[in-house]
């Protein structure tokens, strides 16, 4: 069986060998967390420029946007203008039919009246003519 001492020194052997594991798994680890050090600062800058980017592309069609929605407003303001005029002119003409059918009718029954004196004349002329023969029957002939 071995010694105390050689008990101890077995174990002082062990543990320096675990030191030294420990030690180059710690440099390793150092290393590593030193790149991603690195890595995580190139993703966040990266992560900046589209951020960047997408803001100012986001911000221009934003803008163009916004200039097609005035443009449309201005349409659609001229529109309800044109609109409203032609409500007008349709009120203007709706009350100028009006004035017309009054006219037509007023003609119609100055119509009637001339249809009417025409007939009378008619009349008056058929007992023209006819009075006008009983003279001519009564007039002697010329030989």
């Amino acid at each position: 069986m071995p010694t105390q001492e050689e008990r101890l020194a077995a174990l002082e052997q062990r543990t320096a060998t675990h030191i030294e594991e420990v030690n180059e798994n710690l440099a390793i680890t150092i290393g590593l967390v030193h790149i991603l050090t690195g890595d995580i600062k190139k993703i966040h800058r990266r992560i900046d420029d589209v951020q960047t980017s997408l803001q100012e592309t986001l911000t221009i069609h934003i803008d163009a946007t916004n200039a097609h929605f005035d443009l449309l407003q201005k349409h659609a303001e001229k529109t309800d203008k044109d609109m409203a005029e032609v409500k007008q002119d349709v009120a203007s003409l709706k009350q100028d039919m009006a004035g017309v059918k009054q006219d037509v009718a007023s003609l119609k029954q100055d119509m009637a009246g001339v249809k009417q004196d025409v007939a009378s004349l008619k009349q008056d002329n058929s007992e023209i003519k006819a009075t006008l023969a009983l003279i001519l029957a009564r007039l002697p002939e010329k030989s």
